[in-house]
């Protein structure tokens, strides 16, 4: 006895495909398909993560420049402070010497 070869038809093939090997009770198609969707949660969380931490160093930038503005800002009133005062005490010793010049 001579075997003929089988032929398949379109639904055959796909009753094939849906009678896979399954794992753990997956076939393999669906469990390939879980595995993309958790790699592209995983990216999607990794993105997230790295925006926020990009938010973060951001603030902290502009936290450090406003801070230095605001330290220029008293170290300038601090210096015209400084300043007045050497002004005063030049006038006082000023007033001193023509008060002694007077005597």
């Amino acid at each position: 006895m001579t075997s003929t070869p089988k032929k398949y038809t379109i639904n055959e093939d796909k009753a094939d495909k849906e009678s896979e090997p399954k794992e753990n009770g997956h076939s393999k198609t669906e469990k390939k398909k879980k595995k993309k969707e958790v790699k592209e949660k995983q990216e999607g969380k990794a993105k997230r993560r790295k925006a926020k931490e990009c938010k973060k160093v951001k603030s902290k930038a502009e936290d450090s420049k406003a801070e230095d503005v605001k330290a220029e800002e008293s170290n300038a009133e601090e210096s015209k402070a400084e300043e007045s005062k050497v002004e005063e005490s030049k006038a006082e010793e000023s007033k001193a010497e023509e008060s002694k010049v007077e005597c």
